[in-house]
């Protein structure tokens, strides 16, 4: 079963440093970022956590529906050995058939079952193909009641929750076929920053404006953009998954059954 490949990835120019971008944020320790300024100014919300990288689509972003049901199969397995507890899935594709029906559903609840918090996320808030207005674009497995579905807000700036609003690329519930309640949490996910890796540097060359350093007090760019940049300020619904991460992690001690919202 074949799913489209760019429908269950990041943008494949972004997807390593995607990658890099969300490990930073869940577990990032700031070692390249402490400075006599701002000591660890850009630490992960757990530092101290262990991530276990188990790919699912290849090196372009592309994949499949089993591809990542094996990725999720694997991580169950490993659960014992590695103290697995949540499994953070950066990706999405569309909703053909209710949650109850649907392989990579069934392979997240399997991961539940066996006492792993999953949190997805999903961009599609500004698609408008079926005519919804961004609304009913709740991904899989986002759709599934199971997992924490993350959405993003945007603070405009003044880092006060009363301002926030939902971003307009935050996909929306309810969701197709089942018509639940989602997102399930929100958080700040508008130009926030964290790690890049090597791989970032022509992400860097095409929006410098988007490049930080740590290195001066105003930390704004040193005017290496494009060398030796280590951080960039991105969006998106993975990047509020980091205000998820301790919810997920206190989750996994207290799981209950989840109850399904539909919309009467």
């Amino acid at each position: 079963m074949r799913a489209l490949c760019r429908a269950i990835s990041p943008a494949a120019t972004r997807l390593a440093t995607e990658r890099t971008l969300v490990s930073g944020i869940i577990a990032g320790n700031a070692y390249t970022s402490s400075t006599s300024y701002y000591p660890g100014v850009y630490r992960g919300i757990a530092p101290e956590a262990k991530i276990i990288n188990l790919r699912a689509l290849d090196s372009n972003g592309a994949g499949t529906v089993s591809s990542v049901i094996s990725a999720i199969q694997a991580a169950i397995t490993l659960k014992n050995t590695y103290n697995i507890r949540v499994i953070n899935l950066s990706l999405a594709r569309g909703v053909y058939e209710s949650y109850t029906l649907d392989p990579l559903c069934q392979a997240v609840e399997s991961a539940w079952r066996a006492g792993i918090v999953v949190v997805a996320a999903g961009n599609m808030g500004q698609y408008n193909g079926a005519g919804t207005n961004g609304y009913a674009t709740i991904g899989a497995p986002g759709n599934d009641p199971y997992v924490i579905t993350v959405g993003a807000t945007n603070t405009h700036g003044t880092g006060s929750q009363a301002a926030q609003t939902m971003t307009s690329y935050s996909s929306k519930g309810p969701t197709s076929f089942d018509h639940i309640v989602k997102p399930d949490l929100m958080a700040p996910g508008n130009r926030v920053v964290s790690r890049i890796g090597s791989q970032g540097n022509s992400l860097v060359a095409s929006y410098p404006e988007l490049a930080v350093c740590p290195c001066n007090s105003s930390r704004t760019s040193c005017g290496a953009t494009y060398g030796s940049a280590r951080y960039m300020r991105l969006s998106g619904t993975i990047i509020a998954w980091r205000r998820q991460w301790l919810a997920a992690s206190r989750l996994s001690c207290c799981r209950r059954p989840p109850h399904s919202r539909p919309i009467r």
